[in-house]
C-alpha cells in the first residue's frame, strides 16, 4: 500500500470530525428517515473495516465512529 493512499484516509477523519451530521452523510436537512437510512448504510459499507486491508482498518474504525455518531444525532433530532 503506498503512503499516499494512507494519507487519504487519515485526512478523510480529520476532514469529517469538523463537518455537520448530514454532510457526513451527504444528505440534505430536509431527507426523509429512509433517505437517512440508506445513506448511513451505504456509508458503512463503504468504510467498514472488515472490507479494508490491515493498513487502513484503524482510520476505517474511526470513520465508522464519525459516521455512527452523525446517524445518531441526526436519529435523535427527528
Amino acid at each position: 500500500m503506498e503512503w499516499n493512499e494512507l494519507n487519504r484516509y487519515s485526512n478523510i477523519v480529520e476532514k469529517l470530525q469538523n463537518k455537520d451530521p448530514y454532510e457526513i452523510l451527504e444528505i440534505k436537512s430536509t431527507a426523509s428517515q429512509e433517505e437517512i437510512r440508506k445513506a448511513y448504510l451505504r456509508k458503512v459499507k463503504t468504510y467498514h473495516p472488515d472490507n479494508s486491508d490491515e493498513f487502513i482498518k484503524i482510520n476505517n474504525e474511526n470513520i465508522l465512529k464519525i459516521i455512527n455518531d452523525a446517524y445518531e444525532k441526526i436519529k435523535s433530532k427527528r
